[in-house]
């Protein structure tokens, strides 16, 4: 079994197993994580000049059912300018219903059929902890910069600590940069750990938030890629362990 049936059998597994609902927004761990990340996205954003998305071209490498494209529409990024690409073919139908003047695709993330330089933001999240090959990785880090602007920036958020029970793998810092070679990393650890927001976000979100001020309880890196040369003056990199 190759890595892409491996992938799409784990998430296929997934859907079965899980309860109904399991990542709907109406559980508050759910809620409490998304809307601290959004708030988290949109000042990564700012800070880096793209507080105003009605003008660019951005991709999701493994962009699912369509839940973050969507949520980049409703950030002001024009649906016509939004596209994407995942292994299954259920997912892309699901996001393209969401998002009819998207151009999505269901193909290898190692592979899309976009030209190069198509995209002012190139993003995915939690794709790269999905996929157990080093080498597989690199490639599709490689697909990411390929069809990056010249200019352009690659928005990251995947897992920094992982469960040993879970078929993923934790990407640290030094996993990131061999991904990304001559690039300026801003990385910055986010997300509480959602072992532990699952118990406290159901009473008290301003204790979740207190817990998520201690580094070592995020379980997650958000930052923006850049390559080197494209890195805007001013921005010095920040890494977190």
């Amino acid at each position: 079994m190759d890595e892409s049936q491996r992938i799409a059998e784990v998430y296929g597994d997934r859907e079965r197993i899980l309860p109904a609902g399991y990542y709907a927004l109406s559980r508050p761990a759910n809620l409490y994580r998304t809307q601290r990340r959004e708030r988290a996205t949109l000042s990564l954003l700012a800070r880096w000049g793209l507080d105003d998305l009605a003008g660019l071209r951005i991709c999701e490498v493994g962009c699912g059912a369509g839940a973050e494209l969507l949520r980049l529409a409703s950030w002001g990024a024009r649906p016509e300018n939004l596209s994407g690409v995942d292994l299954l073919a259920d997912r892309i139908a699901g996001a393209q219903a969401l998002l009819p003047a998207a151009t999505l695709e269901v193909k290898d993330a190692r592979s899309t059929s976009f030209a190069d330089g198509s995209f002012d933001l190139v993003m995915q999240l939690t794709l790269f902890s999905s996929v157990l090959d080093p080498e597989i990785r690199l490639a599709i880090a490689h697909e990411m910069r390929r069809i990056l602007k010249p200019g352009g920036k690659i928005l990251w958020y995947d897992m920094r600590v992982v469960r040993p029970d879970r078929p993923l793998v934790a990407l640290r810092r030094a996993e990131i940069a061999r991904l990304f070679p001559d690039c300026h990393l801003d990385l910055h650890a986010e997300t509480l750990n959602p072992v532990i927001g699952r118990m406290t976000a159901r009473t008290s979100w301003m204790f979740s938030d207190m817990l998520s001020y201690i580094p070592g309880a995020r379980s997650h890196y958000l930052g923006m890629i850049v390559p080197q040369a494209r890195a805007g003056s001013g921005n010095q990199a920040r890494l977190e362990r």
